[in-house]
């Protein structure tokens, strides 16, 4: 059985709001020179790469081209070496223009807030899916089909591994979240039988606290 609810929306902090504003003036800016440029699909493809591929692979390179210790010029030929030729120019001076504002530190959230804005001009729908054990790609061709046909978007899996779900699939679209996981179905009978103690020990107190 899949339970399915809709989780509120967690208040973010001053900082966090602020960062997301950020983000989102820097992506809208890029993807309409993209647009402009007729690169929008590589743009945003190059840009995923880098927040998928290249930042957890090097964890230090945020943080050495965020470094109050390097000056605008070194990062810009930090970038150069590293992206020069891999990327697009548009891409390259994008990287550019965040270190030139001192905003390389929140390439991530640029990066997050880029994808959610791509997939809306597309039509997409970002489905997070996490899972006790690694999805492979035909389930994952089956999971978008079942989305298309359920529930009737044009869904973009978004999937993560997460042992503590013990087994079986969480899946969160918007600010709704269909849980399939035993570790919800292990809580829902944990739940269960203390209600059902309970209950017993208030109609029945005697069975349970008198001497043998």
């Amino acid at each position: 059985m899949i339970e399915t609810t809709t989780k509120p929306k967690i208040r973010e902090t001053v900082l966090d709001v602020t960062e997301e504003r950020i983000a989102r003036t820097y992506a809208d800016a890029l993807l309409g020179a993209a647009v402009e440029g007729g690169v929008l699909d590589q743009a945003a493809a190059e840009l995923e790469a880098i927040g998928d591929q290249v930042l957890p692979a090097h964890p230090q390179l945020t943080q050495m081209l965020g470094s109050a210790f390097l000056g605008n010029e070194e990062r810009v030929a930090a970038l150069d070496r590293i992206f020069g030729g891999k990327v697009l120019p548009l891409v390259l001076n994008f990287l550019k223009v965040l270190s030139a504002h001192n905003r390389v530190g929140i390439l991530p959230t640029v990066i997050k807030e880029v994808r959610k804005q791509f997939n809306a001009r597309k039509g997409l729908v970002e489905v997070e899916v996490r899972s006790a054990t690694p999805i492979s790609a035909a389930m994952q061709n089956e999971l978008t089909s079942a989305l298309v046909s359920r529930l009737g978007i044009n869904p973009v899996l978004s999937v993560s591994v997460d042992p503590d779900l013990i087994g079986g699939m969480e899946l969160r679209v918007g600010d709704t979240v269909y849980d399939g996981t035993l570790r919800t179905a292990f809580d829902k009978a944990h739940k269960a039988i203390v209600a059902q103690t309970v209950e017993a020990i208030e109609t029945n107190p005697d069975k349970f606290f008198r001497n043998n």
